[in-house]
């Protein structure tokens, strides 16, 4: 399980002013049980647009939940039935 933050813009350090994508997992108690309490930082990823930083946030997010890529129309790349 883990779970992809909605997007920013970073405000400090060496992120300062871009967007980024962070990927979350569970640790520590409940985490192996579905009802995490903890969160540790597992990915952060830097995007130059927000446009950019939201498409991988969703990514993250299908890559990780296959039942709300289905319901969604994700297929890998794209969205299915969409121009």
């Amino acid at each position: 399980m883990c779970r992809a933050s909605l997007n920013c813009r970073v405000r400090h350090g060496s992120l300062d002013g871009l967007f980024a994508c962070f990927v979350y997992e569970p640790y520590g108690r409940g985490s192996r049980s579905g009802k995490p309490q903890q969160w540790k930082r597992a990915k952060t990823e830097r995007c130059d647009t927000r446009r950019e930083a939201k498409q991988r946030a969703l990514m993250h997010y299908y890559e990780h939940s296959p039942k709300a890529a289905a319901r969604h129309g994700w297929n890998g790349t794209s969205y299915e039935g969409r121009a």
